[in-house]
């Protein structure tokens, strides 16, 4: 008898454990990475190129480069898109010679996005790249306004839209921020303006992108 009391305590203290479990709520959670979609880019550089009026005379330009931008990650599934103001400063005159706005889209076929997150119905997968290689198409607006600095020199007057394309390089550091660089090439450019202005350029910027 003692024996067969003392075997129904030993099975009680499993099955005790068991309902406790089964009773028990889970406190613990798992931090999900969250998806904001904007990112705010300072970039500064060089641009340079030829500024051409209607009756085809031809003048170089060139300047420091600086604006800020703002991107997209997931507007499209395949690609960044993104927002920019920009001006051209001369540096002999000291003086705006170009501004304009643009917008972009780029493809990363090197690394990828900064970041993808798919909420599925089991949990939620992220993946990250810490460096990315993309082409970039853009279409921009720019209205050139420049006193000249010598007698006789061509005035810069005009507005023109243009499509340019070129390479991004981002290199992902800590979980906030991104070094970029980037490179673009005017294709076409088209007058908006009755003095009928185009321009062919050059640019090479370096950027800081914020994760906001």
């Amino acid at each position: 008898m003692k024996k067969i009391l003392w075997g129904l305590v030993l099975l009680s203290g499993p099955l005790l454990a068991q309902e406790r479990d089964s009773d028990a709520k889970v406190s613990k959670s798992i931090q999900v990475t969250t998806k904001d979609p904007w990112d705010l880019d300072l970039h500064m550089g060089a641009g340079f190129g030829t500024f051409t009026t209607k009756d085809n005379f031809a003048k170089s330009f060139g300047g420091l480069l600086t604006g800020v931008a703002v991107y997209n990650e997931y507007l499209f599934p395949r690609f960044t898109s993104s927002a920019a103001l920009d001006l051209l400063i001369d540096g002999a005159s000291l003086q705006v010679i170009r501004k304009g706005f643009s917008g972009s889209l780029a493809w990363n076929f090197l690394g990828g996005k900064k970041q993808q997150i798919y909420r599925l119905k089991p949990g939620t997968f992220a993946s990250s790249n810490d460096l990315s290689v993309g082409w970039v198409w853009r279409l921009g607006y720019d209205s050139f306004s420049a006193t000249p600095s010598a007698v006789g020199a061509l005035e810069l007057t005009g507005s023109n839209i243009h499509i340019d394309t070129g390479l991004r390089l981002h290199w992902k550091y800590g979980s906030q921020s991104s070094l970029g660089l980037e490179s673009m090439i005017t294709v076409v450019s088209m007058a908006m303006s009755i003095e009928k202005s185009t321009q062919k350029a050059t640019e090479l910027t370096f950027s800081w992108r914020y994760y906001l």
